[in-house]
C-alpha cells in the first residue's frame, strides 16, 4: 500500500515569538508547506481512481495510467515533505537567534534529509515501474518518519528553551523584589503580608526549574527506542504546568508591587 503523507501542525502551540530569518521567515515557509500539502491532497483521489482501474482491468493502458498518476503523486509528496523539513529547519534557526537554543546535530540531521529529498525529487521523475515506485515510497516513508521525529525534538526543545528564558527573567525580577522588600523598614501588616506572599511565590521557582531540567534531560538523553512524539506530549504537559505557575507568580509579584506603592 502506498505511503500516505501525514501532515500535522506541530508548532502552532508554541508561544515564543521568534526573529525573522534573513531570507524567509518560518511563517513564509509554513505558508509554502500548506500550499504543497494542499497540492498533494488534491492528487489523492486521482491516484486512487487510477489505482482502482488498474486493479480492476490489469491492462497495459491502465498500468501506464496508474504509473503516470503514481509519479505525479510521489513528486507532490516529496515536495510536501521537503517543505515541511525546510519549515522545521527555519523555525529552529529563528528560535536559536532568540533563545540561544543550541543543538547543532539537529541541523546536520535536517541537512542530510534535505539532501536525500533533493535526490528523491529527481528520482521520482525517472520511475519506470510500479514495483520500483513502491520501493521508492517505502524508502520515502522511512525518511519521513525520521524527519517527523526530528520535528518533535525541535518542538520540545524550543518549548523548553522558551520556558527557561521566562524562568530566567522571573529570577531576575525575584531578586529585585527581594531587594526592595529588604529595604523597607516599616513594620505593618501590609508589609508582613507582602513579604510572606513573596516568600511563598519564590518557593515555586526551584520546583519549576527542576521540572524543566528533567524535561531537558529526557530530550537530550533519549534511549535507542525513544518515541519523540510521545515524549513531546509529556514535555508539553510539563510546560503547560510551568506556564500556569509563571502566570501565578507574575500576578503575585504585580500584586506585591502595587500594595507597596
Amino acid at each position: 500500500m502506498f505511503f500516505i503523507f501525514l501532515f500535522f501542525l506541530l508548532f502552532l502551540t508554541v508561544a515564543t515569538k521568534t526573529a525573522k530569518a534573513i531570507d524567509k521567515s518560518s511563517d513564509d515557509y509554513y505558508q509554502e508547506l500548506v500550499q504543497k500539502y494542499r497540492n498533494y491532497q488534491q492528487l489523492i483521489d486521482p491516484f486512487e481512481n487510477q489505482r482502482s482501474r488498474y486493479l480492476t482491468y490489469k491492462s497495459v493502458e491502465t498500468q501506464a495510467d496508474f504509473l503516470s498518476a503514481a509519479k505525479t503523486f510521489v513528486t507532490a509528496e516529496v515536495e510536501a515533505i521537503t517543505a515541511y523539513t525546510v519549515f522545521i529547519k527555519t523555525y529552529l534557526a529563528e528560535a536559536t537567534q532568540v533563545l540561544n537554543y543550541q543543538d547543532t546535530y539537529l541541523y546536520v540531521m535536517l541537512d542530510d534529509e534535505l539532501s536525500y529529498l533533493s535526490l528523491a525529487r529527481k528520482k521520482a521523475d525517472g520511475l519506470s515501474s510500479l514495483s520500483e515506485t513502491q520501493t521508492f515510497l517505502d524508502d520515502l516513508s522511512s525518511h519521513y518518519q525520521k524527519i517527523s521525529q526530528i520535528g518533535y525534538q525541535v518542538k520540545s526543545g524550543v518549548e523548553i528553551a522558551s520556558a527557561n528564558k521566562i524562568l530566567s527573567n522571573l529570577q531576575i525580577e525575584t531578586t529585585k523584589i527581594g531587594d526592595l522588600l529588604d529595604k523597607i523598614n516599616a513594620s505593618n501588616d501590609k508589609v508582613y503580608a507582602a513579604k510572606e506572599k513573596f516568600s511563598s511565590l519564590k518557593e515555586q521557582l526551584p520546583t519549576i526549574q527542576n521540572s524543566l531540567n528533567k524535561s531537558e534531560s529526557l530530550l537530550k538523553n533519549p534511549s535507542a527506542n525513544t518515541n519523540f512524539k510521545s515524549l513531546s506530549q509529556r514535555i508539553r504537559t510539563s510546560i503547560d504546568q510551568a506556564v500556569v505557575s509563571f502566570e501565578t507568580i507574575i500576578l503575585g509579584y504585580q500584586n506585591i508591587i502595587e500594595s507597596l506603592e
